[in-house]
């Protein structure tokens, strides 16, 4: 396991303003359906004794990021409340036209960072793969605000974090800690759930370099083809 909050992931200089530590994101939410908070806590349990070298995330900060979004707008003006209100009607314009779909959350496993949860697309051999179409059409709809963004990926990568990486585990003794929580992990939560993706949600998105952790506040939620859609199910 290495320190996930390294230099490469900062969003501003250690000595900069609150204000340089916030920015636009948008986030699909588990905390409203059961099934899938009950399978993070069964993660949670296995990751928590280990944070000594991991830091978990907290039930209200479970997140799958769809997109980030820049500080600035492409006109150098910092984002601000309008702005976001603009976006909320632009993404909603986007998304009316992107129907709910499935997806598998898990197994978990520990990356080179981080423990993670991987998000596939049950339709995974549609081209594009429904969350990597959605990737582009919340894209579509930032860029009608006037929101930067990082160039565009072929494919989206989707992935929930249940702990960021605290330090680097190079000695003998915090290697084998990180040894024993990748082991765990693949032992005590083997299974995965079906769960239906049917809004996100746009968000000011907070970095905390110190706890190695993001929190968010929530703006607005945007449906999937409007309108709410059928939660999740669990799968053996």
């Amino acid at each position: 396991m290495h320190q996930f909050m390294d230099s490469n992931r900062l969003w501003a200089a250690k000595d900069s303003p609150a204000q340089e530590w916030i920015r636009p994101h948008v986030l699909w939410l588990p905390q409203d359906q059961p099934h899938v908070v009950a399978y993070l806590h069964e993660i949670a349990e296995v990751v928590t004794p280990y944070a000594d070298i991991v830091a978990p995330v907290a039930e209200a900060e479970w997140h799958w990021t769809i997109q980030a979004a820049r500080a600035h707008a492409a006109d150098g003006r910092r984002i601000d409340g309008d702005r976001m209100e603009a976006a909320a009607k632009h993404l909603q314009e986007q998304l009316d036209t992107v129907a709910p779909f499935e997806i598998y959350l898990g197994p978990a496993a520990a990356s080179r960072s981080a423990v993670i949860t991987r998000i596939v697309p049950v339709c995974e051999a549609a081209v594009p793969d429904p969350a990597t179409g959605l990737s582009r059409q919340v894209r579509a709809g930032l860029s009608a605000a006037g929101l930067g963004m990082a160039a565009a990926s072929e494919s989206h990568w989707g992935h929930l974090t249940s702990a960021y990486g605290r330090v680097d585990t190079s000695s003998r003794q915090l290697g084998d800690r990180s040894d024993r929580l990748a082991s765990a992990l693949v032992h005590r939560v083997r299974r995965h759930l079906t769960v239906t993706v049917d809004s996100v949600w746009l968000v000011w998105e907070r970095q905390h370099p110190r706890e190695a952790r993001y929190s968010f506040e929530r703006v607005r939620q945007v449906h999937l083809g409007g309108i709410p859609g059928v939660r999740d199910r669990t799968l053996s």
